[in-house]
């Protein structure tokens, strides 16, 4: 038997003591006592429940000290896109499935006045990020956006001189052609032979005879004063 019923039954027999005592004196004292013991009655019948459903209490809070699964992602470089551009704009258009559906907080800009990078975070675990260093000419960042749909984002590059036409987005420095192994300092019929020997020692047999032959004949329409 437990305590708690042990000191259940002594209430029950204080009760019958009391009923059947007929002095005052000792139905005071014995009331007293079954005050006290109902007290601890009471608070026995409290703990029990809470002692009870410990267990499914930690049993509960074992979730909440497991760690929590992190899922990584990677940075994915955006080398493929396409571009058109009104007066105003150069458009860049990059093909990125659900796109729309990334948070307006997950697709970052970063526009500098010949630069743009834009990183999108965490689209099906992989961030995306479009970096191009110098553009063909500069443009005015406070004004220039993202849009994200139907799975394109699209870059507006406000430009900075209006109805300026960009042959390019990336700028590319232009290079004078020379043709190999011309030296302008040379005479330029020494260029030539120069040229004529450099095709001669890489080329090919046909290459070889081809050069022969010409230089044989041109030696001939020499020697006749032809030239």
């Amino acid at each position: 038997m437990s305590h708690l019923e042990e000191l259940k039954q002594d209430c029950d027999e204080l009760r019958a003591f009391i009923a059947e005592s007929s002095r005052a004196r000792v139905k005071e004292v014995l009331q007293r006592e079954l005050i006290k013991l109902e007290q601890e009655v009471s608070l026995l019948s409290r703990e029990k429940p809470a002692s009870t459903d410990q267990p499914n209490a930690t049993a509960e809070e074992k979730p909440s000290s497991s760690k929590p699964v992190t899922v990584s992602s990677y940075t994915k470089k955006i080398t493929s896109y396409g571009w058109d551009q009104s007066d105003k704009f150069v458009k860049i258009y990059i093909t990125l499935p659900e796109v729309e559906t990334v948070p307006k907080e997950s697709l970052v800009p970063n526009f500098g006045d010949r630069s743009v990078e834009v990183t999108v975070k965490g689209l099906k675990g992989v961030n995306y990020q479009l970096q191009i260093c110098r553009l063909y000419s500069s443009i005015v960042p406070s004004t220039s956006y993202l849009k994200a749909k139907s799975g394109t984002l699209t870059v507006f590059l406000n430009k900075e001189k209006m109805g300026e036409k960009w042959e390019d987005v990336v700028y590319k420095e232009k290079k004078d052609f020379k043709p190999p192994g011309l030296n302008e300092s040379k005479d330029p019929s020494e260029g030539i032979m120069d040229l004529m020997k450099k095709m001669y020692d890489e080329g090919d047999d046909e290459m070889k005879k081809t050069i022969t032959k010409a230089w044989m004949e041109s030696r001939e329409k020499q020697a006749s004063g032809i030239m």
